[in-house]
């Protein structure tokens, strides 16, 4: 990638982490919130925040999409500092995954072709105890690896690289329904991209979020609105039954496990595939996800 492709959206990079954190401090403190009442590692109400409308998001997967090929993730989030006696309970967390495409054959070898890499922070906070909001900072990278076909090794070389901003707020109807929508303003991105990303999700359980130790069965779908630049956005769909034996929709975080079955139409799920090729995928799957 030549340095002036990159000078100019690294130039106020600084500026721009400086004046999130300041907004992001300046909300915490107008709400009054006490700050001696911080600690550092609080119990994580991440969960709160999770939807499973999206393909992609901080989970670990392992999904069969078909055709010989397989999705897997790894990924979790971490609260660093947070205020649990607070009605807000505010925190700043960390978040992490990696999400690889692969492909076997009939002797079950598997081939590694793409590892798509996320790294990020949030501010999450409660205004009462059915609508939360984030606002966090994510870069997202793309590569490829050694089992990637013959004839997409033009993929190899380029850079592909993304940071932007993510706005999301989150909404709960009983334990019944969960609606998310969420805004993300790029603030650089090679090769370009639209400016602003959208997504969208809604999460029915039909006997409630049981949130125990029993399955508790859901529904799940999912609208992202994404593009790169030269042409049109693309609308991604995402539906998904299942069910899940954790903590979803409830204070007091557990690992949850998820069995699910479920379709995807829209961008391709590795960066690289869409970024440079516009490329777009369609299939359903199998497999199993994990929140940490």
């Amino acid at each position: 990638m030549s340095l002036h492709k990159l000078k100019r959206p690294f130039m106020n990079l600084r500026l721009i982490f400086s004046l999130f954190l300041t907004a992001i401090f300046s909300l915490l403190l107008e709400s009054s919130i006490a700050w001696a009442n911080w600690e550092l590692l609080p119990e994580s109400y991440h969960q709160l925040y999770d939807t499973w409308g999206q393909f992609i998001d901080e989970q670990a997967a392992l999904l069969n999409t078909g055709q010989a090929r397989l999705w897997t993730s790894l990924g979790g989030t971490l609260p660093v500092i947070g205020d649990e006696e607070s009605i807000h309970h505010p925190e700043f967390v960390l978040h992490a995954s990696a999400n690889a495409g692969l492909h076997y054959n009939d002797n079950l070898r598997i081939w590694t072709e793409t590892l798509d890499v996320r790294l990020g922070f949030a501010v999450e906070w409660e205004l009462h105890s059915k609508l939360r909001f984030s606002v966090g900072y994510t870069h997202f990278s793309a590569h490829t690896a050694d089992g990637v076909v013959p004839a997409d090794s033009d993929l190899i070389e380029p850079s592909v690289g993304q940071e932007f901003l993510s706005i999301r707020v989150v909404y709960d109807i009983k334990n019944n329904l969960r609606l998310a929508a969420t805004i993300k303003p790029f603030v650089r991105s090679y090769p370009p991209v639209h400016p602003i990303w959208l997504d969208q999700s809604i999460e029915y359980f039909p006997w409630g979020a049981k949130d125990s130790r029993q399955f508790s069965p859901y529904l799940a779908f999912g609208l992202d609105e994404s593009g790169i630049q030269g042409h049109s956005m693309t609308l991604t769909s995402h539906a998904q039954i299942g069910a899940y034996i954790g903590n979803h929709m409830s204070p007091g975080h557990r690992q949850t496990i998820r069995t699910v079955l479920g379709y995807y139409n829209g961008m391709d799920p590795r960066l690289k595939y869409f970024e440079l090729r516009n490329a777009k995928q369609q299939f359903a799957y199998l497999g199993v996800m994990f929140d940490l």
